[in-house]
């Protein structure tokens, strides 16, 4: 199980932000070959915004009845 982040920021989206800087730590943190780059964070000066990218690793499998379940795997 990870552990929980705490956010200081008052909005979801600043909460949304502070969860995706932890996890681009995280995963800057790994030291074993090969290293992920799934994260990324683009300020736009410009137009005050930034987009986030994320890439989860998934498996996907068939369940109960033909219905899809989708898995995160753990990779930081």
């Amino acid at each position: 199980m990870a552990a929980s982040v705490t956010t200081t920021a008052t909005t979801l989206e600043g909460q949304v932000f502070e969860c995706v800087q932890k996890l681009q730590l995280a995963e800057q943190a790994i030291t074993t070959e090969p290293i992920p780059n799934n994260v990324t964070i683009a300020p736009d000066v410009d137009n005050l915004s930034v987009t986030l990218t994320v890439t989860l690793p998934m498996t996907f499998a068939v369940g109960t009845g033909g219905k899809m379940e989708i898995t995160p795997t753990a990779y930081v």
